[in-house]
């Protein structure tokens, strides 16, 4: 879990510091590329000097923030920006992590120095620590590389951009697309071998036939005899399950079949679906909270302030903190409990399949030793062996205990399930009002006027309805001018600008807007704040602190004495020439 945690922080990260401002020219590159390398060599000579006791995570989290640094500090991405590389697909994300990688595996090569490794050695054992902590961004690479290909072509482009449904389908295909092509990822990313027919092969060819459990085929992982592991990889009948070779070395292959059944009992109880209800919902439910924090008229409701421009950043931004920070602790906790409890009904359904309580716990406990695990040591997924030996002696003296135990997980994955359904279903619900809006969006984007003028109809707002028509026009009018896309891009963006500053605010932001839907809007990432200033402010007169404040008192009926008004006045034509800081 630690190694998806590093891995997901480096691709978030690359998407937080993706430059909004066009290539500037591969000239431009040079100046970004040199101090990025800079950068990286000062990590990886920082990273060999290090001798701290926790060095396991201080070394990676150094990794991290170094790449942190490269992408925010350096201009790592306008390099590669400037270049085209980030125009490629799965291309440009891989190059873009290219400090994190290399941070990362120089940490596991010190790491592995220190550990006393011979030179020997330490290369098949770095490979093989590096295939396992790297291949978590295999699935990220993917869906990354499948949006942006999207991007390719314009109608589908503009439709992933406006309409938040089409977004998230295209997220869902790229996922179905990622779980049937990783185990042919996985293949070539591990070097896998089939398991050669043997009576072992046929013995867990007999085990799955019993328990229901179909897969496309059985691999062995070479790690060198350095791993003892097993584990089912893809989804549906082409699932493959792999042995490491250490594994099928150490236990006979009763406990081997003992193991596969274990891994089988997760995939015949669906407890990844249980793990994806419960990720979803937590994602799902931080969703649905950051966009209620986000709304305007929250805030304008708790004090005398503007949404658009006076709330203090700090507040908003620390009310979502917070939130967020106790959804996603009580999914850490959540999901730990859950995942421990889904290994406990894997063993019992084991134990049930092999026909021995004690053949398997023999399987459990030789695993560990084999790994170097401490029997008596649990983890965030995993209980200790010790502990997990001893609850299923119970489970197998008391069989209405292991009945009650299956039937109280099975209650909690409905009840996952069906939270989640309902967060889904509120999401939809207040997500309809907006699809109309977003598909005319896109028709406006596609240069259908004539529909997008007709589909109007859908608003209930009659300004949204003028709004759109004029917005049709204007298009209309500016595509008979300028028929190439880039060129009529530049010339919406610079009217937008000339009429922003001759007062025309609606104007200009018709002309930005159109901009925008053709996908266009990283041109001018400035424009678009001041604009919503402008109409901000042209809206709601604020102009003082204490004008923001008889707004908020006349919209609740609230009198303003004249005494506090002039005291107020004085207060700000004094030699401070402060206000009162509301």
């Amino acid at each position: 879990m630690g190694n998806l945690i590093w891995a997901l922080a480096a691709v978030l990260l690359i998407h937080l510091a993706e430059p909004s401002l066009p290539a500037r020219g591969a000239r431009a590159a040079w100046e970004p590329l040199a101090f990025t390398a800079l950068a990286v060599a000062a990590g990886w000579i920082v990273v060999a000097r290090v001798r701290l006791r926790r060095a396991q995570v201080v070394l990676p989290a150094f990794g991290l923030a170094m790449h942190a640094l490269c992408l925010f500090g350096t201009g790592w991405l306008d390099a590669l920006r400037d270049l085209g590389v980030r125009d490629w697909p799965w291309l440009g994300m891989l190059v873009a992590l290219g400090p994190f990688l290399a941070l990362h595996a120089r940490a596991n090569a010190v790491l592995l120095r220190a550990e006393g490794l011979a030179k020997a050695e330490l290369v098949a054992v770095l490979r093989l620590r590096l295939e396992m902590e790297l291949f978590p961004l295999v699935p990220f690479l993917f869906l990354d590389g499948c949006i942006a290909l999207s991007a390719l072509w314009p109608p589908l482009r503009i439709a992933v951009e406006q309409v938040e449904l089409v977004l998230w389908g295209a997220v869902a295909v790229s996922v179905i697309a990622m779980l049937y092509a990783l185990p042919a990822l996985l293949k070539i990313a591990w070097r896998l071998q089939p398991l050669p027919a043997s009576p072992l092969r046929r013995l867990l060819e007999q085990i799955a036939a019993r328990m229901g459990f179909a897969f496309g085929e059985l691999y062995v992982w070479p790690t060198g005899h350095q791993m003892a592991n097993a584990a089912i990889v893809g989804a549906g009948r082409r699932r493959i399950v792999v042995f490491t070779d250490l594994l099928l070395e150490r236990l006979h292959d009763e406990e081997v079949a003992a193991v596969f059944a274990h891994e089988a009992a997760h995939a015949r109880r669906h407890h990844v679906r249980r793990y994806a209800a419960l990720g979803f919902g937590a994602l799902l439910l931080a969703w649905l909270a950051a966009d209620h924090l986000a709304q305007d008229e929250l805030w304008l409701a708790w004090g005398p302030w503007s949404a658009a421009e006076e709330i203090p950043l700090a507040l908003r931004l620390g009310a979502e903190a917070l939130v967020l920070l106790a959804i996603g602790t009580a999914w850490w906790f959540g999901f730990g409990r859950l995942s421990r409890a889904c290994e406990r009904e894997a063993d019992l359904v084991a134990m049930q399949a092999v026909g021995s309580g004690a053949l398997f716990r023999s399987a459990l406990l030789e695993v560990c030793r084999s790994m170097g695990q401490p029997l008596e040591r649990g983890g965030w997924r995993h209980d200790s062996p010790l502990h997990r030996a001893a609850f299923q002696q119970r489970l197998e003296v008391d069989p209405p205990l292991a009945r009650s135990f299956a039937q109280r997980l099975r209650g909690i994955s409905f009840a996952l399930q069906g939270a989640l359904l309902v967060l889904v279903a509120a999401k939809v619900w207040l997500y309809l009002p907006a699809l109309p809006v977003e598909w005319i969006r896109v028709e406006l984007g596609l240069g259908a006027y004539d529909r997008a003028r007709s589909h109007a109809a859908w608003l209930g707002d009659p300004e949204d309805r003028r709004e759109v028509e004029a917005l049709a026009e204007l298009g209309r009018a500016t595509r008979a001018l300028v028929p190439s896309h880039d060129a009529r891009v530049a010339h919406l963006l610079d009217r937008a600008r000339s009429e922003a500053e001759r007062g025309a605010i609606d104007l200009a932001w018709r002309c930005l807007t159109l901009a925008r839907l053709e996908g266009e809007a990283s041109r001018a990432p400035e424009l678009a704040p001041l604009l919503e200033r402008a109409r901000f402010l042209r809206d709601h007169g604020f102009r003082s602190a204490f004008s923001r404040w008889e707004r908020w008192c006349a919209d609740r009926e609230h009198r303003v004495s004249d005494a506090l008004r002039s005291g107020v006045e004085a207060y700000l034509a004094g030699p401070s020439g402060a206000g009162p800081g509301l």
